[in-house]
């Protein structure tokens, strides 16, 4: 998926919250959050709570400059750092006419924290399991344990004999800070249609229709499957319970069987030469998922156990498509197009990880044995026209095999002889 770069040059930013930071917070903040998001984020997230007011809501209109001053953190690194705030769920940002609203997120506690998948495998990549289990007890563990006791706390209408009616209705701007975790976007799928689409059934209650939780699973699918609106929306009578809830194992393991139902076999070639990186190679790279990268470069298709490792890579390690592909193209090259087991990628990711490779063109500058090269745009030369496949998203083309490609694209993604 392609990002959209919102410059913070000669903006500012207004700041949203609705909690105050405790002690508990900070040391979840230490403990948990800093080795996943680094010490340059963690500083951006506490220097923005000490810019409010005491007691204040929300803050005064600023200037980047000022926070740029107080971090130490440059403009320039200064977006990537907060969007790492936004990936774990402490920060939400919006922005409108040269203006940023940063919502600050509460901190999740300590028991929310790890019981929450993707961020407990996240921590566990960082630290490694031992660490974790160290950090979990420490957090989690009690002298006392209030199962045993008897409880004896009071409800409302034991207390109060009444019920008082009231037709003032409050109306004002909700703001949502609490944290939901990690969230993966898909912007080409078509999520409205899919909803449209299950709503006249009437096969599946509203709320979950309409859950955030469940609308990123579908998009999820969509994304790592490569399957339409039309093949979730089969997937999703499939699993549907008579109570209009759904299954979401039987979810998962039908999303399986539709995309194997195509009868496609994974046949890999022996490796070849990986070519120089370019803007628009590192653009590809970003925007394709792994199915329609092995598709590509060995003209065939991964299986859905193959595709569901992927997706495990993605959430346990929470680095970029663009990343995995590159690791991808790799490993096949290293194994001569054989796809190895789950814990082989894993150790090739978090030694990436550790070197400090965290975007796709140190990850082509690594496996290429260079430098990563800043592009220059050469002097005096009309620029080559973009392809049909590199504009915008919103067009909601069809997947890059179908579109032209131009010629330092189609030699990278040449099959292999």
């Amino acid at each position: 998926m392609s990002i959209k770069n919102y410059s913070i040059e000669n903006t500012s930013f207004t700041i949203f919250v609705d909690n105050t930071l405790t002690d508990l917070d900070r040391k979840v903040l230490t403990h948990c959050y800093l080795p996943i998001i680094g010490d340059k984020a963690l500083s951006i997230y506490l220097t923005l709570y000490t810019m409010l007011e005491p007691g204040a809501q929300e803050s005064n209109v600023l200037n980047h400059s000022q926070l740029v001053k107080l971090t130490g953190i440059p403009k320039t690194k200064l977006q990537a750092e907060r969007r790492k705030l936004e990936a774990v769920g402490l920060l939400d940002a919006y922005y409108k006419d040269a203006h940023f609203i940063y919502v600050l997120k509460s901190v999740l506690s300590p028991f929310e924290f790890f019981n929450n998948n993707d961020l407990v495998r996240v921590l566990e990549s960082v630290i490694g399991r031992e660490e974790l289990d160290l950090l979990a007890y420490n957090f989690l563990l009690r002298r006392l344990d209030p199962n045993q006791f008897e409880c004896i706390t009071a409800s409302f209408d034991e207390v109060y004999d009444e019920v008082f009616e009231s037709d003032v209705d409050y109306v004002g701007i909700g703001i949502d800070t609490s944290n939901n975790g990690i969230t993966i976007k898909n912007e080409k799928f078509n999520i409205d249609h899919f909803i449209i689409l299950l709503d006249a059934l009437d096969i599946l209650n509203k709320e979950i229709l309409h859950s955030e939780d469940f609308l990123n699973l579908i998009k999820r699918y969509a994304f790592l499957y490569s399957l339409s609106v039309e093949q979730l929306k089969d997937v999703v009578i499939l699993s549907v319970n008579e109570n209009k809830t759904i299954n979401f194992e039987d979810l998962e393991l039908h999303v399986k069987r539709v995309y194997d139902n195509r009868n496609q076999n994974v046949v890999f070639i022996k490796k070849r030469e990986v070519v120089r990186s370019s803007d628009k190679l590192i653009n590809a790279l970003n925007t394709i998922t792994p199915n329609e990268l092995v598709k590509h470069k060995y003209q065939t298709e991964l299986t859905s156990s193959e595709i569901s490792m992927f997706d495990k890579l993605l959430k346990e390690t929470n680095i970029t498509v663009g990343v995995l592909n590159v690791c991808i193209l790799y490993v096949l090259s290293e194994k001569n197009g054989e796809i190895p087991s789950f814990n082989y990628f894993l150790k090739v990711i978090n030694t990436w990880i550790r070197a400090g490779i965290n975007d796709t063109a140190s990850a082509l500058a690594h496996i290429n044995n260079t430098e990563p090269k800043k592009q220059k745009t050469p002097k005096n030369k009309t620029v080559k026209q973009l392809p049909k496949w590199y504009t915008k998203q919103e067009e909601k083309q069809e997947s890059i095999q179908d579109e032209e490609l131009d010629e330092d694209i189609i030699n990278f993604f040449k099959p292999n002889n």
